[in-house]
Parts: C-alpha cells; sequence; structure tokens
C-alpha cells in the first residue's frame, strides 16, 4: 500500500511541479522580453538624439568636402567669412590686406579677422569649414576670456 501511495503522491505532484516550472520560465522569459523593450526604447532615443545632432553639425560645420570654395579675390573670401561666421554665432571684424609687391600667379592676400568673445566650439567649426577653401591659416592669438569663450584674431592667406 505504501508504494501505491508513494506512486499515487508522486502522480499528483507531478503536475503541479511541471506547472511552477512552466510558470518560473515563463516570468523569466516575460522579464527578459521587458528588459529587451526598456533597451529597444532608450536605444531609439539614443538614435533620434544622433539624427538631430548631425542635423545640427551639418546646418552649422556643413559636411567636410560639401561646397568647395576657391576664391579670387580677398573680397568674395571677406563676404564668405563674414557670412560663415553669423552662421555660427561669432561677430567678427575683418580687414584685408593685399601685398602690392607681389603679382600675377603668385599674389596672396592677408585676411585678418578678429573677434572680441566667441564660444570655442563654434569658432572650431568655423575653422573647419575654411578648409574647403583656398584659405590657409597663417597666424592665431587666441585668449580665454570666460569659461568655453575665447577672444583674439586669426590670419587667413589668400592663395
Amino acid at each position: 500500500m505504501s508504494v501505491t501511495k508513494s506512486s499515487s503522491t508522486i502522480q499528483t505532484i507531478l503536475p503541479w511541479l511541471v506547472v511552477i516550472i512552466i510558470l518560473i520560465a515563463a516570468f523569466k522569459l516575460w522579464e527578459n522580453q521587458q528588459q529587451l523593450h526598456r533597451t529597444l526604447a532608450f536605444n531609439v532615443a539614443e538614435a533620434d538624439q544622433i539624427t538631430v545632432l548631425s542635423a545640427e553639425y551639418e546646418s552649422l560645420a556643413g559636411v567636410a568636402d560639401k561646397d568647395t570654395k576657391i576664391f579670387i579675390d580677398a573680397d568674395q573670401a571677406t563676404t564668405w567669412l563674414l557670412e560663415k561666421s553669423r552662421q555660427q554665432g561669432i561677430q567678427i571684424n575683418i580687414t584685408a590686406i593685399t601685398n602690392p609687391n607681389e603679382q600675377g600667379s603668385q599674389a596672396s592676400a592677408l585676411i585678418e579677422a578678429k573677434f572680441e568673445s566667441a564660444h570655442f566650439n563654434r569658432l572650431i567649426q568655423w575653422l573647419q569649414q575654411s578648409r574647403v577653401s583656398n584659405l590657409n591659416i597663417v597666424a592665431t592669438s587666441l585668449k580665454a576670456s570666460e569659461p568655453g569663450e575665447t577672444s583674439g584674431f586669426i590670419t587667413f592667406e589668400l592663395r
């Protein structure tokens, strides 16, 4: 009788044990699914933020090889530098100096851009825009005026 009773007890407990194991496995799967949904939502938000920052960068700094500028005279370069500085929110005063001793294809002009206060990151973006032109930086003097701000001048050469 004891064999029958223990066999009967096992038959009664076994289905409940299987149900408990299935419930534990289902709970773990549900928990993993919830974690994946949270991770997905975080990654989507991060991707959206990267998209916004990328669009802002392209509107402010532009793509490196886009719109290559070749300036013929200092007036064109001065106008372009002023326009790009306004896009970056930098107030500059520009002075163009041409060298009358040089003539023909060897002629060059110096363009000096002075600024009282410019956010350093925006100044760097503005300088990166000049890389896609025939303007070369020949001299700089920068001083920290406030945290994140700088003042000074940058001299470009038009070649």
